[in-house]
């Protein structure tokens, strides 16, 4: 298989979305209000996306932010969604959307790459430790 790493693109929305409300299982969301969302992404400076393509059909994609910390003077992208198709999965289509993230990152001098990985997906943290991601904690959320 043949996989092609791009940049998002606004007529990717509705694949985007659809990987989103399926395998993220963010169906708490409408297509609709997922796409609303990837729009304020696109024209965000700090924000990007990246698909991965076999042939011209989307079967992953990873949203990722600029960001900055207390700890640490560098900059950082922080991954903040991947997604791959699950009959995709296991075809290295993630750690290519790994190796694009990085990429984009080398591109602006940016050194340290960040992502929280829901404790449901014990597949996914296995994945990302054989990428050489380092466990540092915890990720606690409260809506208010």
């Amino acid at each position: 298989m043949d996989i092609t790493i791009r940049s998002y693109e606004m007529q990717d929305a509705i694949a985007v979305a659809s990987l989103i409300t399926k395998e993220l299982g963010y169906n708490h969301s409408t297509q609709q209000q997922v796409i609303a969302r990837l729009r304020r992404f696109q024209v965000h400076p700090d924000y990007h996306m990246l698909v991965a393509l076999n042939q011209r059909e989307i079967i992953g994609f990873v949203g990722l932010h600029k960001s900055m910390a207390y700890d640490f003077d560098e900059e950082y992208i922080e991954i903040t969604a991947l997604a791959v198709q699950e009959a995709y999965r296991n075809e290295k289509v993630a750690r290519e959307l790994l190796l694009g993230v990085e990429g984009y990152a080398q591109k602006r001098c940016i050194h340290r790459i960040v992502m929280n990985s829901r404790l449901e997906t014990p597949d996914a943290e296995l994945f990302y430790k054989q990428s050489g991601y380092e466990e540092k904690g915890y990720t606690f959320t409260k809506k208010i």
